[in-house]
């Protein structure tokens, strides 16, 4: 699961904070999306299933899908194993 890009994106109160998640993200040699946006299901979703995005939400959401899709590229090749290997420990 690692050398994949992740969003982190708490919803609610009692869940982590994004700052405690984008290190155990590190920890998976994962790369943590930068922005964030909060959603909701009543204003940003049709029928709670559809999203749709209100008009204050979309430059941030689109901020977040292309950093998403950035990191999907630049972590493809690492992904396939051709440009860097798993550094093995010496015990």
């Amino acid at each position: 699961m690692h050398r994949y890009p992740a969003m982190i994106n708490p919803v609610g109160a009692g869940n982590p904070d994004p700052f405690e998640m984008r290190l155990v993200v590190a920890e998976l040699q994962m790369a943590d999306v930068r922005a964030q946006v909060a959603l909701s299901l009543f204003t940003d979703f049709e029928n709670f299933t559809a999203f749709r995005p209100g008009p204050l939400q979309e430059g941030s959401v689109n901020m977040m899908l292309d950093q998403l899709v950035a990191w999907s590229g630049a972590l493809a090749s690492l992904r396939a194993g051709t440009t860097m290997s798993t550094p093995q420990s010496s015990a």
